[in-house]
């Protein structure tokens, strides 16, 4: 048999998922030189062995190439095996478990710190079954929304009703149908809201402050969770969750460790978002189930358990969390890429532009009996906002109870009103000013938060 005939029969093998990647290396690497003559420079590029050693990653690559080999000469081969590409996302999951296994063991340190602490300082877990509300709400029944499909393999669309078409469509539905889908829509996320956040929600200790808003104070720390609304009036842009001091403007500073805002839920969640933000082709209802499941999914297993952790501001403010932070700041290195899966170290080292990290550290530090470093802090945040500060002043509102609905008013409000204890004489006098000037705060903070309603004076 001439080199051309066992070329092509390896070819074929190659096509039906037949050679493992060490026999096609060094088949390859045995013939290199006569395949270099006998395939033109296309064909050669297309399916040589693109990494050394053969993974499987390479031979579906090479594979497409024996596929557009054959089909070039006129003698189309079918890839009659799906075999290089499963064994390629198992090559690939173990990659990156291992590249995931490698980094936590280089911040084992920090992470053995964190646990140590926590055991020092239990939380008794939450209990509550969140897998049972994964799949279609209970309230869901045939009619507007789950559709039963005709023999012919259609779906009948009832009389007033809006049926999401095919994804990939391109057509807008008509200006009189929009209207019904939006309300459909709505329906549709009020029953995942219902049947699967608000349960949850409930379980770590949530009140609901609204339909798509749910909040928890614990020892002066505020637990949020809102989904935010789409501006045109269709679903929800964005969720915004985030744990805090009560005195915080929730500017989400040691809100969540990088793995869990890098993660692979978190990503899952927010690819496809659209589903429950705005369609003007039809309410995807099966899509917005499978949303709700993903973003139940990331709570459950990634935000809350995190959260129920933090029982107080010593636990918030831990020196342990904090180096946990710091050491989750850069991510393992990508296994496609050359680079980290994230790095946020650049963003960290830049100041929040507000000075909220240096409210934030200074107002703990007052109360932890810091004082120097405390006032210290907050100056340099007064003096960040020195700007916005006159400008406020000259509008006559610069006042607390006028500044709930601006955070970045309320901030500079705060910090001042916390400033200004550094006037009183004598440390004891200092430390019982910045105590009262907490509780003052607190309150107004509680309206922010949505925990309360406005206090009457």
């Amino acid at each position: 048999m001439d080199f051309i005939n066992e070329m092509e029969a390896m070819f074929l093998r190659a096509a039906r998922g037949a050679v493992e990647p060490a026999l096609w290396e060094a088949w390859w690497d045995e013939h290199a030189d006569q395949l270099k003559s006998r395939l033109s420079p296309g064909y050669f590029l297309r399916i040589k062995p693109s990494v050394r050693p053969v993974d499987y990653a390479s031979m579906c690559r090479s594979q497409e190439g024996v596929l557009y080999y054959f089909g070039r000469q006129g003698r189309p081969v079918e890839n009659s095996s799906g075999y290089y590409k499963i064994k390629a996302e198992e090559e690939f999951k173990q990659w990156q478990e291992k590249r995931m296994q490698d980094y936590y063991e280089r911040i084992s340190p920090v992470m053995d710190a964190w646990e140590a602490f926590l055991a020092k300082h239990p939380v008794a877990p939450a209990a509550f079954d969140w897998q049972k509300r994964l799949g279609t709400p209970p309230g869901q029944v045939p009619g507007p929304c789950a559709q039963v499909p005709a023999p012919s393999g259609q779906i009948p669309a009832p009389p007033h009703q809006v049926s999401a078409p095919p994804r990939n469509a391109g057509s807008i539905l008509p200006k009189e149908s929009q209207k019904e889908n939006k309300s459909l829509m709505h329906l549709r996320l009020k029953e995942n809201m219902q049947a699967k956040i608000a349960p949850l929600a409930r379980a770590y200790g949530m009140k609901k402050a609204s339909p798509k808003t749910f909040v928890k104070e614990q020892n002066g720390i505020v637990s949020y969770l809102n989904f935010v609304g789409y501006f045109r009036g269709g679903g929800y842009e964005a969720m915004d969750y985030c744990i805090c001091p009560l005195y915080d403007i929730r500017s989400h500073i040691l809100n969540l460790p990088g793995d869990v805002m890098h993660g692979v839920r978190r990503k899952e969640m927010l690819s496809g978002w659209g589903v429950i933000q705005f369609d003007l082709k039809g309410t995807d209802t099966e899509g917005i189930n499978r949303k709700f499941d993903q973003i139940l999914t990331f709570l459950a297993e990634e935000v809350f358990p995190r959260w129920e952790q933090i029982d107080c501001l010593e636990t918030f403010f831990a020196p342990e969390r904090q180096a946990l932070f710091q050491a989750m700041l850069a991510g393992p290195p990508d296994p496609i890429r050359e680079c980290l899966l994230w790095d946020d170290r650049a963003d960290a080292a830049r100041p929040h532009p507000w000075g909220a990290d240096e409210y934030l550290f200074g107002v703990w530090e007052l109360l932890s009996g810091q004082e120097e470093s405390g006032y210290e802090r907050l100056a340099r945040c007064l003096e960040q906002g020195k700007p916005y500060i006159n400008q406020y002043r000259e509008q006559g509102n610069f006042a607390i109870e006028n500044s709930l609905k601006d955070p970045m008013k309320l901030l500079y409000c705060n910090a001042e009103l916390f400033y200004k204890t550094r006037g009183q004489l004598g440390k004891d006098a200092r430390r019982q000013a910045v105590l009262e000037t907490y509780e003052y705060v607190c309150r107004y903070m509680r309206v922010f938060h949505k925990l309360e309603k406005l206090p009457k004076m």
